[in-house]
């Protein structure tokens, strides 16, 4: 398990209270992403004007971002400032692995899309949490992506958190055991 999910919610929120980040708005949706995709950046907006608050995206220095009409790009986000954005949000549109895991933390309603590379882990974590049939390529159509069917995702998003999810719980118990007999194991002088 990625060591994000070692932390909890409280324990995340705790971190995100360290920054002093000032984000200029009390509800805005929060958009990250690790490529471009403009499909990503449609559904971003539409979700802005129909819940009528800001979009405000956490920009990548190696991006080039081509028409972000209608999306704020933040300036200066530190890794303090970054958790506390997803903890802020409203509601996460993302294409990242962290982005889903921080959405998954806090408890957010969010649409993940995939990443053309590198989406294992996003669909592994997707997996654990049932949410696999929800994540969008960002091939779809304009009416594929259906105001019915972003809402449905955000739905679905948003219950992961009403039942215990005891896969999820052992998984992490698991990756706890791991790093705490790998620990043991070196301090003993005999662990690699």
């Amino acid at each position: 398990m990625d060591p994000v999910f070692l932390l909890g919610k409280s324990e995340w929120e705790s971190v995100a209270r360290l920054s002093d980040y000032n984000i200029p708005y009390s509800e805005f949706i929060l958009v990250y992403m690790l490529e471009y995709n403009e499909k990503l950046l449609e559904v971003s907006r539409r979700l802005g004007e129909r819940y009528k608050i800001p979009v405000l995206m956490i920009p990548l220095p190696f991006l080039w971002y081509k028409r972000l009409n209608g999306i704020k790009k933040l300036r200066d986000v530190g890794p303090l400032d970054f958790v506390k954005l997803f903890m802020r949000a409203k509601l996460v549109v993302t294409n990242s692995f962290h982005g889903t895991a921080f959405s998954l933390i806090f408890q957010k309603p969010f649409v993940p899309f995939a990443h053309s590379r590198l989406n294992l882990r996003l669909k592994n974590i997707l997996q654990l949490y049932n949410l696999e049939d929800v994540q969008l390529t960002g091939n779809e159509t304009s009416t594929d992506l259906t105001e019915k069917r972003i809402e449905e995702i955000l739905l679905r998003t948003a219950q992961t958190h009403e039942a215990p999810n005891s896969e999820l719980e052992r998984v992490i118990e698991e990756s706890k055991r791991y790093l705490d007999n790998a620990i043991e194991a070196v301090k003993r002088g005999g662990g690699n």
